[in-house]
């Protein structure tokens, strides 16, 4: 609601209409700073658009202006940006300080990849994929010399 007071552009995806505490998709265009849609993680079904008209000065600068825009949140689940630079795109992957980052895809969940947060929103630990099982687990090393014998039932 703050948002749509700051200008942004409401899209509702189509949806059933559903009685009781049900938000619909909806994409917020137009997002800008401060908006709180662009600060806050929702964990809805909403999702903040911010156009960056980086400016034309160079590689380097473009990529800061964009890393500085995206980290203007102490929140730092998943970055995704649109681009069809690919320089660009591995340079902000790099530089951006998120747990997940997407390159021309947004939230989707992989089960062989880390699903990982930092900043407020977590300590780094991931939750699936190898590294996910890991951190979750208990691991026990055992050591045994092929010299032992089985241990027999002694005899009465």
């Amino acid at each position: 609601v703050s948002a749509l007071s700051h200008s942004a552009r409401r899209e509702r995806c189509v949806f059933q209409e559903r009685s009781g505490h049900f938000f619909r998709p909806t994409l917020l265009l137009d997002a800008k700073p401060p908006m709180r849609c662009l600060r806050e993680e929702s964990f809805g079904p909403l999702l903040p658009v911010q156009r960056l008209d980086t400016p034309s000065v160079g590689q380097p600068d473009e990529v800061r202006f964009a890393v500085e825009a995206v980290g203007d949140t102490p929140f730092a689940l998943t970055a995704s940006v649109w681009t069809l630079d690919s320089l660009f795109a591995d340079a902000f992957v790099r530089e951006v300080k998120t747990g997940t980052c997407y390159v021309n895809w947004c939230n989707d969940v992989h089960p062989q990849l880390v699903w990982s947060g930092s900043g407020f929103s977590g300590n780094g630990a991931g939750a699936l994929g190898l590294e996910g099982f890991r951190c979750l687990s208990n691991t026990k090393s055992v050591l045994r010399s092929s010299l032992l014998k089985p241990i027999s039932p002694q005899k009465q």
